[in-house]
């Protein structure tokens, strides 16, 4: 093996540590590394669009990587489950229940909130497929549906296609229960079917 794609470092989960234990004077720390062997066609691809290690380091370029053109099964695997765990708990502690309110409803408030995180170093921008806001919709979602999503992602089998996890946070602000109860069903249901039932749960509060 002569190639490699550093799908996440540990800058920003050493940033978010640095800031938890500055006032304690506690700094020893370590940030586990995984390595992970794929499919040659999902490596080619990823590998294709990421930077060059050095372009990160030098360049304004950096963390400005094209996540449309990376293989959702890499994404899948950028966003650890620890991660998001990780991610999101730090949220709990700096986002009142007051913001966590308003931004269910106001998308734009949850950009201004993730753009100061982005601005801080703590998380990479949203792009287009809000894929990194992963941590931030868990946060947003009620709790029986944000209970059931994470027990999922613990076991693997929290569906990230179609940005389910946007549906799912919406969603639980129309039936928080009945969407906790399709999301159980996840697997065997299909992400088509599961993507479905959430739409039309969805469409009924935009209805009201």
């Amino acid at each position: 093996m002569n190639k490699a794609v550093l799908i996440k470092g540990n800058h920003r989960l050493a940033t978010i540590l640095n800031e938890e234990y500055a006032s304690s004077g506690y700094e020893d720390f370590r940030v586990p590394v995984t390595m992970y062997e794929i499919d040659d066609g999902d490596f080619n691809k990823a590998y294709t669009n990421c930077l060059d290690l050095k372009v990160c380091e030098t360049s304004q370029e950096r963390s400005r990587v094209n996540l449309e053109g990376i293989p959702a099964f890499v994404l899948h695997i950028a966003i650890l489950n620890d991660s998001v765990v990780f991610v999101l708990n730090y949220l709990q502690k700096i986002v009142s229940n007051k913001e966590i309110e308003s931004m269910r409803f106001h998308p734009h408030k949850r950009s201004v909130l993730w753009n100061t995180l982005v601005e801080k170093g703590l998380v990479v921008p949203a792009g287009n497929s809000k894929f990194p806001m992963i941590p931030l919709y868990f946060l947003l979602m009620r709790p029986s549906t944000q209970k059931i999503s994470l027990k999922k992602l613990e076991d693997d089998d929290f569906p990230t296609t179609h940005r389910l996890f946007v549906t799912a946070c919406n969603a639980s602000l129309a039936n928080d229960e009945a969407v906790a109860s399709i999301i159980s069903k996840y697997p065997p249901m299909s992400a088509v079917k599961l993507d479905e039932s959430l739409q039309k749960l969805t469409n009924r509060r935009m209805l009201k």
